[in-house]
């Protein structure tokens, strides 16, 4: 996919203009335009090819915290991370967050004690590629207090007092994909990798979809979490998510910081399918906000035309492919 330079994209902009030199100030404006014109761009349809990430894996919670005040970070869903010997025999699951990103994250898990109760705390792990972990706790949260042993850390009903955390540790089953994950690793101590944050959920499979076969597709809600599987028994593991991505530098907030006037850095930022659309678009904006309304008024159609025409490929190609287009059975329908 091919990106076009911030400075053509200026030099652009400056022809139509009719100027050889912008001011410092109008220079700051074109960049806001040009964000602004590639975000709008960009929201106008869900499938253009570039941001499309076709039936990813992703991790599936089984269940997500909140009630902890003391810190933000910890209120999050949690996944299957492996199988643990807790009392010598007896295997229990261990959960970890589905995205470790932050550092008080990276060693936060739930498991069993010795005495077959569970405990949510720090500790540091291991597994083998067959998934049997190995811990070594260091700090205690908050441990079962019921008599009766579960299954999951969800079913506990009385966690105590916490410690070293404050609020309420409450837990609540969920299927969720969320926006960010990490990749999975075989020690706590090694460093996280993200995986590509999602923009906005398209389709949600049980197995890869769009390869060989058939797969079973999920109907979901989309929260602040994340997607919300529906009708589904997953409780631990993954699904495969097709996903846009973000246009944003998700650090920064931003699509572009410069248009590179005298050229030293040479950014390729600008899209090519939104390039004759944001450089138009942009010019307009710039004789709006010199007074010049009625020549806005026209550069905006030009501009919107420039995108029509990149939405209609859009659309040619959708007819022909099936990553948009879900058919409603009574197979997706039911619970599974």
């Amino acid at each position: 996919m091919i990106l076009r330079k911030n400075q053509d994209l200026f030099n652009l902009v400056r022809s139509l203009a009719g100027v050889n030199q912008f001011t410092s100030n109008e220079v700051t404006s074109l960049v806001n335009f040009t964000n602004r014109r590639l975000t709008t761009a960009y929201n106008t349809s869900q499938m253009w090819t570039r941001y499309i990430v076709p039936s990813e894996e992703r991790k599936v919670s089984s269940f997500i915290i909140s009630g902890i005040t003391d810190s933000n970070e910890y209120n999050i869903p949690y996944t299957k991370y492996g199988d643990f010997t807790h009392t010598g025999t007896q295997i229990s699951n261990v959960f970890v967050p589905n995205n470790q990103s932050a550092s008080s994250q990276t060693t936060t898990i739930f498991y069993k004690n010795s005495s077959s109760k569970w405990v949510w705390g720090l500790a540091t792990y291991s597994k083998t590629t067959a998934d049997v972990v190995t811990i070594a706790p260091s700090t205690v949260f908050a441990t079962q207090q019921d008599a009766d042993e579960f299954e999951s850390p969800s079913k506990v009903l009385d966690w105590g007092l916490l410690s070293t955390r404050t609020g309420n540790l409450v837990i609540t089953n969920s299927s969720i994909i969320t926006y960010d994950e990490t990749f999975d690793v075989l020690s706590s101590g090694t460093t996280r990798v993200s995986k590509t944050s999602i923009a906005g959920f398209i389709r949600v499979h049980r197995k890869q979809a769009f390869l060989n076969n058939s797969s079973t597709e999920y109907d979901f809600f989309v929260d602040e979490n994340g997607a919300n599987i529906l009708n589904s028994s997953i409780t631990s593991g993954t699904a495969f998510v097709t996903y846009k991505k973000h246009i944003i530098d998700t650090s920064t907030g931003e699509i572009i910081t410069s248009l590179d006037i005298n050229g030293s850095s040479g950014s390729q930022q600008i899209p090519l399918e939104f390039f004759n659309y944001t450089a138009h678009s942009v010019f307009a904006d710039f004789l709006r906000l010199d007074g010049q309304t009625d020549k806005a008024f026209a550069e905006e159609q030009i501009a919107q035309n420039f995108l029509t025409e990149e939405l209609e490929k859009v659309d040619i190609i959708n007819n022909r492919n099936s990553l948009n287009q879900k058919f409603s059975t009574y197979i997706n329908t039911s619970s599974r």
